[in-house]
């Protein structure tokens, strides 16, 4: 099966993350770089999901590295694990962990990873202390969490504000924080960690596949917005059409929101 047919088969939700991953690769990738990524490390990606980037890890880390894959779904975990071993890669090691009960993980890492994930914990600094002590001493925390309100142009700014908007609006019901990049420097600072360099990045996506991505978003989520009183659903899907790609989105460029990546080192 093609790869565009398997798009086609995968729900509007698998679709979205699929996008956001790619949105997100190459920035993600080069921020880990930075971070001292090598053969022979041993890294722990926390909160993984499907492995979108514990996949990449592992071949950087080489078959005398290994990558310790984290996060809460037993189904990612599954599904993770068909692919690295569809990919020939044995050096992937998955366990189930509820990151935001602060619980022990495997320790001396060489490197502790996660990608927008300590927005969605209850308690996020639980999570860190954690992370903190499953790092060795020396090793580095590489960090990205959102930052909804950061655009790069104006232009940025009101493509994406309706989806963002309604996003915010059903966050704050839901114990999510969609502005925790703006403070996770001060966050990992407080769990111990000794922040070395924190910058804002704006990936640049398309404008046909913003939109696009924006559709996803609307329709995974549209009835949970519906449900929360957030819109009505004749609002919804008429707002939609503003999302259909056009002729002159060809070539167009836009930037995806606000995302802080931080590197993070465990000792003086």
């Amino acid at each position: 099966m093609t790869a565009a047919a398997q798009a086609s088969l995968a729900t509007p939700g698998e679709q979205r993350l699929s996008m956001f991953s790619r949105f997100l690769e190459g920035s993600s990738r080069a921020l880990l770089a930075r971070s001292g990524l090598r053969r022979g490390m041993h890294v722990l990606d926390a909160g993984c999901g499907t492995g979108s980037m514990t996949l990449w890890i592992a071949t950087q880390v080489g078959p005398r590295g290994t990558v310790t894959a984290l996060d809460c779904s037993s189904e990612a975990l599954e599904t993770l694990q068909r692919q690295a071993h569809q990919a020939g890669l044995a050096n992937i090691r998955c366990e189930q962990v509820d990151l935001g009960t602060g619980a022990a993980l495997p320790g001396s890492a060489d490197i502790v990873y996660s990608r927008c994930v300590l927005m969605h914990l209850q308690q996020p600094h639980m999570a860190l202390r954690s992370l903190h002590a499953a790092l060795r001493d020396g090793g580095h925390g590489v960090f990205e969490e959102p930052v909804l309100s950061a655009y790069r142009t104006p232009g940025d700014r009101l493509l994406w504000a309706f989806a963002v908007s309604l996003y915010t609006r059903y966050c704050a019901g839901q114990g999510i924080d969609p502005e925790y990049g703006a403070s996770l420097r001060a966050a990992v600072a407080e769990a111990g960690f000794a922040p070395q360099s924190c910058e804002l990045d704006f990936s640049p996506v398309p404008v046909a596949q913003a939109k696009a991505y924006i559709d996803h978003s609307l329709e995974a989520s549209g009835r949970r917005y519906v449900d929360a009183g957030l819109i009505a659903p004749l609002a919804l899907h008429n707002q939609r059409k503003a999302y259909v790609p056009r002729d002159s989105d060809s070539g167009r460029m836009t930037h995806f929101h606000g995302v802080t990546q931080l590197i993070a080192r465990k000792g003086a």
